[in-house]
């Protein structure tokens, strides 16, 4: 299958993708499917992610200059919007090893709850998936809020809310009327 294919198949089966290591191969992406299906993809995470924003036409550099405004001080781990009802929210979902990449990413409106297994490591329940990944409940939580507020720039930005015209940060009008 070749990556656009696995692009699209992820864009409209998946609900998370992490790094993994697939024995005899190395690095890859696991991928969390609907229906429980999880797959090591020939690709790392990173790669994946890549893909898929350029499939999107974009880069993690320019998402990060146009929606890290919203999240004042937050430099690191930053949702990305690619569109007003797809989001992705960065997890660092392995222990770092070397030089190897830890950040798994996970399709917010999947994410039905956390789970706490320790201090700081917590479990991410999807639709059909359980992810483990080595932050606090805490700041699963804030990463999902996080999102939502991105989100909503991005549709503001976009201007895909239509229902409340009276005001519009990007605009200038702030009347409340």
């Amino acid at each position: 299958m070749n990556m656009s294919c696995r692009v699209e198949q992820f864009l409209e089966e998946g609900e998370a993708f992490y790094p993994a290591i697939e024995p005899g191969v190395g690095d890859g992406a696991g991928v969390c499917l609907k229906g429980e299906q999880l797959e090591i993809w020939p690709l790392t995470a990173d790669q994946l992610l890549d893909k898929i924003l350029d499939y999107f036409g974009t880069n993690l550099a320019s998402n990060r200059k146009r929606y890290g405004q919203f999240l004042l001080g937050k430099k690191q781990l930053l949702p990305v919007p690619l569109t007003g009802s797809l989001t992705l929210i960065p997890y660092h979902s392995r222990e770092k090893v070397g030089s190897q990449a830890r950040t798994g990413w996970v399709v917010a409106h999947n994410v039905a709850g956390f789970r706490k297994i320790q201090n700081y490591v917590s479990e991410i329940v999807t639709t059909t998936h359980d992810v483990t990944v080595y932050h606090s409940r805490n700041f699963c939580f804030e990463q999902l809020k996080n999102a939502r507020f991105v989100q909503h720039g991005y549709r503001e930005i976009h201007n895909l809310d239509q229902t409340d015209k009276r005001w519009n940060f990007f605009k200038g009008d702030m009347s409340l009327i």
